[in-house]
């Protein structure tokens, strides 16, 4: 026999799952759940839904329309809930350009899936997004995003191109990490920094040129990277521990006239075997710095 507790919470229940169905939708594979907004819905009114979860296993492609019609109703997909498609067998998705936001987990361990197309629209890839699709391989990353989630593309291990463009604002910790197969980054966003871990074991990536908005390198974001190479430009004034270490660093290009901060362990290998390129009329002053002394240091920039 229930108690008065069981019969509450029993009810409480009922009405959660009677106020999602009224809420929610489903059309093909997919269920939606209607975004709350105010006013009176008006006869072929466009209102905002997003992908909450599938009905049944996806594998192949698909697409994620631009709207859904229900009851009289255009109902604009704009974005992807956390977990919607997590372990999906899915091989490519297209998104439309309604699409704003991917959250978090969304595609967690969709081990299968190879391509991802974006459209212009899309702002926010929230932490975890993609985090173990291990056979993405070509993303598309649009002009109009502004966010890039912590370990949102973690071990993607086939991923191997990253174009990045002047909306972005944030790149957040651990967001490449494990992605082996990424021998190309292109950044052109106004970002102020490299993220912890970032770009760490990217083992493919032998050469980067970071922006010029650029003021700080964060503790580990390029460790056990496969680099040799790097471009910095003048404005970076600080690099934190272990963010070059156990790479094959062999050249370094640092166009900033007064040495940036930095801590003996920023690589923990042998400084004095990695060749310093800095600007001309600079090099008394990395000769009187304690860590960038080491280096083979050429004025030539």
């Amino acid at each position: 026999m229930y108690n008065i507790n069981t019969k509450s919470t029993l009810i409480t229940l009922c009405l959660l799952i009677t106020a999602f169905t009224a809420n929610a939708f489903t059309s093909g594979p997919i269920r939606y759940e209607k975004v709350p907004t105010e006013g009176l819905l008006g006869l072929f009114e466009e209102r905002e839904a997003i992908v909450h979860s599938t009905t049944q296993e996806i594998t192949g492609d698909i697409a994620i329309p631009y709207n859904v019609s229900r009851s009289l109703t255009n109902w604009k997909i704009t974005a992807i809930r956390e977990y919607a498609f997590q372990n999906c067998k899915l091989t490519g998705v297209e998104l439309s350009p309604a699409l704003r936001t991917i959250g978090q987990w969304a595609f967690y361990d969709c081990t299968r899936l190879k391509s991802v197309k974006t459209k212009r629209g899309l702002k926010f890839i929230e932490n975890n997004a993609f985090n173990g699709c291990r056979s993405l391989e070509t993303f598309v990353f649009p002009e109009s995003l502004k966010l890039i989630g912590e370990h949102a593309f973690r071990n993607c291990e086939s991923l191997q191109s990253v174009e990045l463009y002047d909306e972005l604002t944030s790149i957040r910790e651990w967001a490449f990490y494990g992605c082996k197969s990424l021998s190309s980054v292109s950044i052109k966003s106004p970002i102020i920094e490299i993220s912890a871990g970032c770009f760490s074991f990217c083992s493919s990536l032998k050469e980067i040129t970071l922006p010029r908005s650029v003021r700080t390198i964060r503790q580990s974001a390029f460790e056990y990277s496969g680099l040799e190479v790097v471009h910095m430009d003048k404005f970076v004034s600080k690099i934190e521990n272990l963010a070059f270490a156990s790479t094959n660093l062999h050249t370094i290009y640092l166009y900033a006239p007064v040495p940036p901060e930095a801590s003996f362990i920023v690589m923990n290998g042998c400084p004095e075997r990695i060749t310093l390129h800095v600007p001309a009329g600079s090099k008394q002053a990395y000769n009187a710095h304690p860590y960038w002394s080491q280096f083979i240091i050429v004025a030539d920039l």
